[in-house]
């Protein structure tokens, strides 16, 4: 049951992308700075997002990090470094907010699904408030509702936030379930191997993390 309504909102989504890609227009003001949301996962996710981030700030006039509340040492160590990265340029905001992990090892599916709700409609908030022009991720499983979240803005309120989706470079003989459940909803899924590319079409291959 639950797989089924993963797959159904999967296609709502793409549904959803489809009229969003179509209303879509580019930003006016290419040279302009924008207001950057990142999510930020635990452990591994955390290590690649350091190296994904390192040419953002100055690209930023806002920095939103968003995190899960089981965020762990590395999450809260990259939050700090890239705090401190920035704290010398005072034209750059920084807000950080944290919402409930859709899904832990130790939680039933009912369990989840409450919390993937309350992390979705909590995501809107957040999301409507802060008004992105960007958001950047590379796989944690927060990523769903807010990109799902991010989506249903775009549709009903014509927003214009783009969505882009690093896929990890574990990842070597196909998307991760959070990469498939987004597949047809962001802007851009990046991805490390030149074969991922292959198989899913519409993939971007643009190298590993270090070359990016």
């Amino acid at each position: 049951m639950i797989k089924a309504l993963l797959y159904l909102g999967t296609i709502i989504a793409a549904l959803i992308s489809i009229v969003w890609i179509r209303k879509r227009g580019n930003k006016s003001n290419t040279n302009s700075k924008w207001k950057v949301a990142v999510v930020i996962g635990p452990g591994g996710h955390a290590r690649e997002m350091r190296d994904i981030m390192k040419s953002l700030p100055n690209r930023c006039s806002t920095l939103v990090y968003i995190v899960g509340n089981d965020k762990d040492v590395a999450t809260e160590r990259l939050i700090h470094q890239l705090s401190q990265s920035v704290e010398t340029d005072v034209s750059i905001n920084q807000q950080i907010y944290s919402l409930p992990v859709p899904k832990s090892h130790r939680e039933s599916y009912t369990q989840a699904a409450i919390k993937g709700i309350s992390s979705f409609i909590k995501s809107l908030n957040m999301l409507y408030t802060e008004q992105p022009d960007l958001i950047i991720t590379n796989g944690p499983g927060i990523a769903v509702p807010i990109c799902f979240a991010a989506t249903v803005l775009n549709l009903i309120f014509r927003r214009n936030i783009k969505l882009i989706y690093i896929e990890s470079m574990c990842r070597v003989e196909d998307l991760s379930f959070t990469g498939k459940l987004l597949y047809p909803v962001v802007h851009t899924l990046v991805v490390m191997w030149p074969h991922l590319s292959q198989k899913w079409p519409g993939v971007t291959y643009l190298g590993t993390i270090k070359t990016l």
